[in-house]
């Protein structure tokens, strides 16, 4: 019965490749309502030729897709194996599609393939946050959807009886199956093109799925390792310091505020009041005007600011995984016979920062316990508000008197998906409800800061104390389109508070430094003021030493995203194959709204080949020690 097999098997395709087509349409149509800001430069503009390039990821990457499914059926000799590798490539495929969806929902960033596997590496981390960065409804519809995927092609069982007899399709050869399989693997691959205006994220274009794929691909063509053998002997990593000077010894205290932008700031923005204490701090410091983290991760700014190293351009951390933290300020301060510790009070399995910590040199990790959260609040998903961190620091101060110190914390107030804190009142500062919330988690570091610089002054510890003030990197609220950090090449997310208060005024004076600095500046800084000298690579320079023509760098977590160029007041943006660069005067343009790259594109050619020297420098750094770590197992 050659008609009832046919229906029955082409049933069983459609219960195989519709609910999966069903599913992206329904994300693909959400990413359009939702962020049209980032897939349509102007909607009233757009005509039919318009939309069509805009679905055309979406259109090629399923229509490949189908062809291939009906070829691979007809052509195998065994229909039900066929039917159960197109279930399972539809699942894994539809996982993919949610995962991107949601990601690029929260973030109006697309996830990459690099990004994924750091993901499955730590799901208790990413289910911390991914639970508080996407609302119930979206998870129930993801999940809504993801079960009927599920379900569907089993409904076959129930509704289409299944023939006597192995299925057959008579309207298909086998020769006209192999062609349909083989034709529909590069007519899928076509959904990696992107058609898009030059001012838009290309990226954000085309399917999650096959951006995945994509992403996955590119990485194969890359063999760092060969590229790295004839620079075997460049060690960029290692250093020593020394005593220069026979002064009295002075503690560093380190407090790096969590995603905390240096416009949300008093200093920074005085007509903005949520950080009195730091704005009255600035005033007897050493203040940064311009300082820039040099990727917009934690793992990756606290490499650049407890190590002074220059972090991998990748999402992966590669300085742990090639074992390159013994340069670290812990650990060269440790064999000075400095004590050292390091207290945060996020979720100690966050980026396994307990494991960084110790390797970074620091003797100590120190995490609040339950008494020391009594009575306070939860500013969001990664852990109890930073006042926890006091009763543990008096704790070690009244057990340490003596001797010198080096101490860092990591706060978490100010980390994205806030919930308002309460306890010390809540103000309402400008901005919508998600700033607000956010400027007053801000607020609630400030206060955090005096009551730590109280507790060391309690102590008999503050006169003879370095404090140095810095964050890992800001926070973006879509001011230009998107959202949290990891991606956001702007000042939102780039620029950050930096200072460095001397109780005495000797070692480090109070002023102010105008030119752009980085995170990277801080290591070498503190070696100087401590009387050390170093031997070994700095990619940073003192902040007593001036830097007037010295650009700054800084690059975006996700590969082939983005990297920054500033010099003076003007910033470059190299957004990659993505988008057109950008080119910002920030004295006259702070909110970085005027691209002036087309009227002067001699200093777009100048520091694009400046920022890729740059970037190829560290990738070949990691290259080496990449071949090094590969030739030692």
């Amino acid at each position: 019965m050659p008609d009832t097999d046919s229906r029955y098997l082409r049933l069983r395709l459609l219960y195989v490749l519709l609910p999966l087509l069903a599913l992206d349409t329904v994300l693909f149509a959400a990413r359009l309502l939702e962020r049209i800001d980032l897939l349509v430069p102007r909607p009233d503009r757009m005509q039919l030729q318009d939309w069509l390039a805009l679905s055309a990821s979406f259109f090629f990457f399923h229509l490949g897709l189908a062809l291939f499914a009906i070829g691979l059926l007809r052509c195998s000799r065994r229909p039900d194996l066929a039917i159960w590798i197109l279930r399972v490539l539809a699942l894994v495929i539809g996982l993919c599609e949610i995962i991107g969806h949601i990601y690029f929902m929260i973030t109006g960033d697309s996830l990459d393939f690099f990004q994924l596997v750091y993901a499955l590496q730590r799901p208790r981390e990413v289910w911390l946050i991914a639970r508080a960065g996407a609302d119930e409804a979206r998870w129930l519809l993801a999940i809504a959807l993801y079960a009927a995927l599920l379900a569907a092609p089993r409904l076959h069982r129930r509704f289409i009886p299944t023939p006597a007899g192995a299925p057959r399709d008579p309207l298909l050869t086998r020769r006209a199956g192999w062609l349909l399989l083989l034709g529909g693997i590069p007519i899928a691959a076509m959904g990696a093109l992107v058609f898009a205006d030059p001012r838009l994220d290309a990226m954000a274009r085309r399917d999650p799925a096959i951006n995945l794929a994509t992403t996955l691909v590119a990485s194969w063509t890359q063999d760092p390792a060969a590229r790295a053998r004839h620079v075997l002997g460049l060690r960029p990593f290692e250093r020593h310091i020394f005593r220069v000077r026979s002064r009295p010894t002075r503690n560093v205290v380190i407090v790096v505020l969590e995603s905390t932008r240096a416009t949300s700031t008093t200093p920074y923005a005085p007509s903005l009041q949520t950080t009195p204490f730091l704005d009255e701090l600035s005033r007897r410091s050493l203040l940064v005007e311009h300082a820039y983290s040099v990727i917009t991760r934690t793992p990756k700014a606290l490499v650049a600011v407890l190590c002074g190293l220059e972090p991998a351009h990748s999402v992966l951390v590669k300085t742990r995984a090639l074992g390159l933290l013994y340069g670290c300020l812990p650990a060269l301060l440790s064999d000075q016979g400095y004590t050292t510790v390091y207290f945060q009070s996020a979720n100690q399995h966050l980026d396994d920062r307990v494991g960084m910590a110790y390797e970074m040199g620091f003797r100590q990790y120190i995490a609040p316990g339950a008494a020391d959260t009594l009575g306070l609040e939860q500013p969001n998903v990664l852990g109890p508000e930073d006042d926890s961190l006091l009763a543990p620091t008096r704790r070690w101060l009244a057990a340490h008197p003596k001797g010198p110190f080096l101490a860092a914390y990591l706060t978490v107030n100010a980390h994205y998906h806030c919930q308002p804190l309460s306890r010390h009142g809540f103000v309402a500062f400008d901005g919508d409800a998600e700033v607000n919330c956010y400027d007053n988690a801000v607020r609630a570091d400030d206060i955090f800061l005096r009551s730590l610089f109280d507790l060391y002054k309690e102590a008999g510890r503050f006169d003879d104390t370095l404090f140095v003030v810095i964050a890992d990197h800001g926070e973006a609220f879509f001011e230009h389109g998107l959202g949290g950090h990891n991606n956001v090449p702007y000042d939102e997310a780039l620029r950050i508070p930096f200072l460095i208060h001397d109780p005495s005024g000797l070692r480090v004076p109070p002023g102010r430094i105008r030119e752009p600095r980085t995170q990277l500046d801080l290591l070498p800084t503190l070696i100087e003021a401590l009387d050390f000298r170093v031997e070994g690579n700095l990619p940073g320079t003192s902040l007593f030493v001036p830097t007037p023509a010295r650009p700054v760098m800084a690059t975006c977590l996700q590969d082939e995203s983005c990297l920054v160029h500033i010099q003076g007041r003007e910033k470059y943006i190299d957004h990659y194959w993505r988008r057109s660069p950008e080119l910002f005067d920030l004295g006259k343009d702070p909110g970085e709204r005027v691209n002036l790259a087309e009227l002067y594109p001699d200093r777009v050619a100048s520091a694009r080949e400046e920022v890729f020297a740059w970037h190829a420098s560290v990738v070949r750094q990691y290259q080496v020690e990449e071949e090094r770590h590969r030739r030692s197992r």
